[in-house]
Order: C-alpha cells, then structure tokens, then sequence
C-alpha cells in the first residue's frame, strides 16, 4: 500500500474520531449544563435568555395544560449576551485547540517519518513550531476575552476581577 494513501486514511479517521467522540458522549449528557440565570438550561453555544412567566391582564399566571407556569422566552439582557459570546469563544477556543492539536501529532509523524531528509525534517520542524505559536495566541484570546468579561462586571466565567 503506498504510504501517502496511508497518511491520508490516517488523517481521516483522526478527524473523524476526534469530531463525532465528543457529540456522541455530549448527546448522552441530557443537554445543557443547567444552573444560570432563572434554572435556563443553557445547551450548546445558544441557549433561550431568562425566562418570565406569563401573566393575563389582571396579573394571574398563565399555566400550561399540565399545570407549570407558561414561560415567556427572549427577553435578553446584558448578562445573556455576555454568556452567549463566552461560550461562543469557549467553543471557537475549544475547535481550534482540537485542530493543532492535530497539526502538532501530523507534524511529529512527518518528523518521525522523515529519516535522514533534513528538508522533511525542517518542514516538520517549522509545522510544530507554528502550532505551538497557534496554541499561544489562542489561549492569549481566550484570557483576553476572560479579562474583559470580568473588567465589564459580568459574573460569569472562571475569571473574577473587581476593580
């Protein structure tokens, strides 16, 4: 078998392990991480803004067929659009960790393989070398993001600054 034709059905499968994995175990979860503003379950990178309960006229809830308070979704404020764009920036974070990753293991296999080919070897060189620069910039954004988030007075995320 010719050893590019192995590489490519390599890679393959490596992409293909590494983005059906996580949403076949994160599909058995129940959704969401629950929590959150009035118990929103919050699922995936959207999620619904902080439920309100629906009232008539003259001020009564409004109660669905099996007896639970009506709820009335979309009224967002500022804290659901700063948990929208952390998890969107977790997420994009999350992808393209997953992604050098997979550049840093191709770049080590092409080392590995090289032999005595110092032009493969250089070549292998500078692929690790750029991905590792990758993983600096992405966690450099991801704290950036964290930062301004807490700086604006948000309380969510893992980071807490008072000023």
């Amino acid at each position: 078998m010719n050893f590019r034709l192995l590489k490519i059905i390599y890679a393959n499968f490596l992409l293909l392990f590494i983005f059906t994995v996580p949403v076949l175990v994160l599909a058995q979860s129940g959704g969401g991480t629950g929590g959150g503003t009035g118990g929103v379950t919050k699922s995936g990178i959207t999620y619904d803004c902080a439920p309100k309960a629906a009232v008539d006229s003259a001020g009564n809830p409004i109660n669905n067929s099996d007896g639970s308070p009506m709820m009335i979704y979309g009224e967002c404020g500022f804290q659901d659009l700063v948990d929208a764009t952390l998890h969107a920036v977790n997420y994009a974070s999350a992808i393209a960790i997953a992604f050098t990753t997979v550049v840093i293991v191709y770049a080590g296999f092409n080392y590995m393989a090289s032999g005595s080919n110092p032009g493969k070897r250089k070549e292998a060189n500078g692929m690790l070398t750029k991905a590792v620069i990758g993983i600096a910039l992405i966690v450099g954004a991801w704290l950036i993001v964290q930062f301004v988030v807490s700086a604006l007075g948000a309380d969510t995320g893992p980071i807490k600054f008072n000023p």
